[in-house]
């Protein structure tokens, strides 16, 4: 009777850190500084391209919590980044979402485009930042208002927590999302391990059973986070 309640509560204690994690990783509020505008534009056939966005009719749209469900539309967010007091240097964008296939930032400059693209389409050695997440950089302009034109579509749920920050505090908070997620993993792996090592002491073939589970769970996590792809 007492392994059997020692295995319960293992087996809710890892509920528990299963759940816990994907509502960490999704539910980060949207955090943008003062003056930066965003407007919104729906592609329903994924064939706009930079110049129609450009010229595209953009409603404004606010970017708390913004979840466009589950959708095949392609969206542009059109953003405006206004001279600030104080404001110095460039600042980041990131989506909190590394499940987001196409993820593309646009930026006009005399007459040239240039973009930066991540998402899950692409690989992390050919991002220009190593993240599961899309970051982009901002280059700003510290006397006048700057717009960037960011393209965005997924095979899933288009969920957009974005934050807007300088450089230091975007990826401080990347690598602490890493750091968290390092000791789930372990805790994961150390389960597996347990369970591995009490089956071939009783030689219990349910304890497999927890080993698959356990391992189900955590390679679900792992997509979830944007690890797997």
């Amino acid at each position: 009777m007492n392994r059997k309640r020692f295995l319960l509560g293992l087996f809710l204690l890892l509920q528990i850190f299963s759940f816990c994690t994907p509502v960490y990783a999704q539910s980060e509020s949207a955090s943008v500084p003062a003056g930066v505008e965003f407007f919104i534009l729906e592609d329903k056939t994924g064939k706009i391209d930079i110049p129609q966005a450009v010229v595209g009719n953009f409603a404004p749209v606010s970017i708390s919590n913004l979840n466009l469900g589950l959708t095949h539309s392609t969206y542009w967010f059109r953003i405006a980044v206004h001279p600030a007091p104080g404001r110095k240097g460039n600042l980041f964008l990131k989506i909190q979402n590394g499940t987001i296939t196409y993820a593309d930032l646009y930026t006009i400059e005399g007459g040239k485009t240039e973009v930066q693209q991540a998402g899950t389409s692409i690989a992390i050695k050919d991002k220009l930042y190593e993240s599961q997440y899309p970051v982009f950089r901002l280059k700003l302009n510290p006397d006048s208002t700057r717009e960037f034109y960011l393209k965005v579509a997924t095979n899933g749920v288009l969920d957009l927590p974005i934050t807007i920050d300088t450089g230091f505090r975007v990826f401080a908070a990347i690598s602490l999302d890493q750091l968290f997620f390092g000791i789930y993993f372990g805790i994961i792996f150390v389960m597996v391990f347990y369970n591995i090592f009490i089956y071939f002491t009783v030689r219990d073939k349910n304890y497999l059973f927890y080993v698959m589970y356990i391992i189900s769970v955590g390679f679900l996590q792992s997509c979830l986070k944007g690890y797997a792809y």
